[in-house]
């Protein structure tokens, strides 16, 4: 199975995979330091048009959808990208476009899809930030991917009255503060002390948006794991083809032949479900059964990396575990990334609570 169906998304697969193909020195050396990356990573993005991907062509985007979406952020995973893509070119992006005022709205995703600007999305929701009667911000918030080098933030608050509401702070704006976060995607904690901000929008309206830019960010972030996936198992084969024992290749061994056809069926089921997750996230789709969708999708990809993650590593045998093979940082940046996603558990829980779905 796969996510190509057009000659143009072909093409898009093919761009990416040699344009990261041939940086992958550059990439693995960034990989292997603790250095935030550099505003110039960003910008190469943008001359590839990932950040507009999803924002129309009035803002200087690609107008494209969740299929290439989820080809785009495979090869993201493929090939180890150290940027907070999911969380700025797709949440912050899509709240922006979604709930911000149209002065506001144009004049900054035009920023976003050129690269002359990065937006960062800002969970305070949960009393980590909180809004005074003057509309000022403060608070702390732990965790914030892309925040060092994000331009503007757009952060997620809930009132006294417990409404949701989004608000645009300029990260150059007084009473803010960051401090760089390792390991983690330009990541930052942040600090608010009574930082002034715009109002984007409030009320159900918000809630509707943020669920929209989760499933989103959700659907990105599972192909990006898939991509991951893919390139494990490659990687696999093409040890077991040239290593030797017993002056055989690995692969002639019938035990590993089989443990590999196990990978390669859980990868398989896990880009079915993402197909399927890509068809529920189309324009007109129902978004309680896109939900359902995401948390199907969250279930099956996990299970599949429990098991293509592990073999991986043992088939790779001692390599596996050597800080300089690319299939150790593989398996870390998937399981960093289902983490993100709340892995099975959360698939599962959603799941039991509508088994209606499992029956339809």
């Amino acid at each position: 199975m796969t996510l190509i169906d057009t000659e143009e998304q072909i093409l898009l697969r093919d761009m990416l995979r040699r344009y990261f193909t041939d940086r992958r020195e550059a990439a693995d050396h960034a990989r292997n330091s603790d250095a935030v990356p550099a505003r110039e990573d960003w910008t190469a993005l943008a001359e590839l048009g990932l950040p507009g991907l999803l924002l129309d062509e009035d803002w200087g985007g690609s107008g494209c959808g969740p299929a290439e979406l989820a080809i785009a952020a495979a090869e993201m995973g493929r090939a180890l990208l150290p940027l907070p893509y999911a969380e700025c070119a797709v949440m912050a992006a899509g709240l922006v476009q979604a709930s911000a005022p149209s002065d506001i709205r144009d004049r900054v995703l035009v920023e976003i899809a050129s690269g002359a600007a990065l937006a960062a999305f800002v969970d305070g929701r949960g009393g980590k930030l909180i809004l005074s009667e003057s509309h000022m911000l403060s608070g702390h918030v732990h965790e914030v991917a892309g925040g060092m080098l994000a331009d503007r933030f757009v952060v997620a608050v809930c009132d006294q009255a417990g409404q949701e509401m989004l608000w645009l702070v300029d990260a150059g704006s007084p009473g803010v503060k960051r401090s760089g976060l390792p390991r983690v995607a330009a990541g930052a904690g942040l600090n608010f002390e009574d930082v002034g901000a715009r109002l984007l929008d409030q009320g159900e309206a918000v809630r509707f948006a943020l669920e929209k830019a989760e499933d989103l960010t959700a659907l990105c972030r599972l192909a990006d794991t898939v991509g991951t996936m893919d390139e494990m198992l490659l990687l696999t084969v093409e040890h077991l083809n040239t290593r030797q024992q017993f002056g055989r290749a690995l692969a002639t061994f019938q035990v590993l032949q089989h443990r590999v056809a196990e990978m390669f069926t859980e990868l398989e089921m896990a880009r079915s479900m993402l197909l399927d997750l890509v068809a529920h996230s189309l324009p007109g789709a129902d978004p309680v059964r896109r939900r359902h969708a995401v948390a199907a999708a969250k279930l099956r990809i996990a299970s599949a990396l429990d098991l293509i993650g592990p073999g991986a590593i043992q088939l790779h045998g001692g390599m596996g575990m050597a800080w300089e093979h690319r299939v150790g940082h593989l398996v870390r940046r998937a399981t960093a990334t289902g983490l993100r996603l709340g892995g099975e558990s959360e698939g599962l829980d959603h799941l039991a609570a509508a088994p209606a779905f499992l029956t339809a």
